[in-house]
């Protein structure tokens, strides 16, 4: 029999989490069911359940083609910057100044001069995100929305200004709560990500790398450690919301009320195909509509609810006559891997690891009174994996490739090696 695999997850910065909300009276915590969901301010920007909502926002001293208007008023120089919210772009302006002033384009039609200007806030000390980032100020909450828009109730957000370069939108809060699932506990979070005032929105697939301000996220503490753990490659505890997810080995159902009030649990038996990759020194990141995988070791076969799948991170790894561990990761390309699907019964099969084809990207700038070429190698797997050149020995990096230049005869120009960068 193939083990069955948990859904885990992706990205974050732990942080420490206090408060818990009751279960419902009704409902032994120990039990499926509706858990309801109490709010919670985020604390700052380092609160690890928003940080998949996090959007880092890069200045631009332009003037956009979009701008129609500004307010009475404005002579400060300004800095623009476009932010998402319910899947549209929103043009944000600051004024430099003291305080600075925000501007918004809640209504979306490209005129700032209804808008109102929202002073910033200084915020003492400095954020573990942007090392060196003293000249802080925030502005807020407020709100994206339109306030014409009844649809749903507004997003209330807070942005932060980083020495006038960096713009950070983040929820003001989320909800939280207490899961009781197989006789345990577990501490949870719920986050409106794609800021629309709700927080049922499921990622769609196919999943990339990032799911971005798309969907919203779950997070649950499953050691229980009082923190929201994260790791890119390996088990972690917050992940996109998706239709199923796996609690200690046991699949649920999940439904969101979408005000965030409540989150109802069902166990679920879903119908389960094999995934196969051949090695038994693969480790694998997936998302899917029955959570985030984190695969390992078992021989290279799974089994996984059938569905549609996207893989973020592929690593190999081979251990020497010397018992030295050799790692190998992927970049952002997992080739076939990127998009497939698993039939109920069936086993989808993929090719990991050796021949390796070395490929490079060549890129050609100008810089001053000079031409510089920039080559960055990589390795291709037969799926289509495309693997960095950064190998690991032993879970330390070795140094870089060398290179030759040679000509059509085959002399050697120049030579060198490989930085990385």
């Amino acid at each position: 029999m193939l083990p069955a695999a948990g859904g885990t997850t992706l990205r974050v910065v732990p942080a420490a989490l206090s408060g818990l909300s009751l279960c419902f009276a009704s409902l032994p915590c120990g039990a499926q069911g509706e858990f309801p969901l109490e709010y919670r301010k985020a604390a700052t920007v380092d609160d690890s359940a928003i940080s998949m909502a996090v959007q880092w926002l890069h200045c631009n001293s332009k003037k956009p083609e979009q701008l129609k208007g500004l307010p009475e008023g404005v002579i400060g120089r300004l800095s623009y910057f476009v932010a998402y919210s319910a899947g549209q772009e929103i043009l944000l302006a600051v004024e430099w100044g003291r305080p600075p002033r925000l501007l918004a384009d809640t209504d979306r039609d490209g005129d700032l001069s209804d808008e109102q200007a929202i002073e910033g806030a200084r915020v003492r000390g400095r954020s573990r995100w942007v090392w060196g980032a003293s000249k802080m100020y925030r502005f807020g909450p407020f709100s994206l929305a339109d306030p014409e828009a009844a649809d749903a109730p507004p997003a209330r957000v807070l942005a932060e200004l980083w020495e006038y370069r960096y713009l950070v939108i983040y929820p003001s809060g989320y909800r939280t709560g207490t899961l009781g699932l197989g006789g345990k506990s577990y501490r949870m979070a719920l986050v409106d990500n794609n800021l629309d005032g709700r927080y049922d929105g499921m990622v769609a697939l196919p999943f990339f790398s990032h799911w971005g301000p798309t969907c919203d996220s779950l997070a649950i503490d499953l050691n229980n450690d009082g923190q929201f753990d994260y790791r890119y490659i390996g088990p972690a505890e917050i992940q996109p919301l998706t239709k199923l997810i796996s609690v200690a080995g046991v699949y649920y159902d999940v439904e969101v009320v979408p005000d965030g009030s409540a989150i109802r649990l069902k166990k679920a038996s879903p119908k389960l195909g094999t995934l196969d990759v051949g090695k038994a020194n693969a480790e694998l990141m997936l998302a899917s509509d029955s959570g985030v995988h984190h695969l390992k070791g078992s021989e290279g076969k799974w089994q996984l609810p059938a569905g549609k799948y996207s893989a973020w991170a592929v690593v190999l790894s081979r251990t020497d006559g010397k018992q030295a561990k050799w790692t190998l990761k992927s970049l952002a390309g997992t080739g076939r891997l990127k998009n497939f699907e698993i039939l109920a019964g069936e086993t989808t099969k993929f090719k990991l690891g050796s021949p390796l084809t070395a490929k490079a990207a060549v890129d050609k700038r100008k810089h001053l009174f000079r031409t510089v070429i920039s080559i960055s190698p990589s390795l291709v797997g037969p799926s289509g994996v495309e693997y960095s050149v950064r190998l690991e020995r032993n879970g330390k990096l070795v140094p870089g490739p060398s290179l030759k230049i040679l000509d059509e005869s085959g002399k050697v120009l120049d030579s060198g090696k490989f930085e990385y960068g």
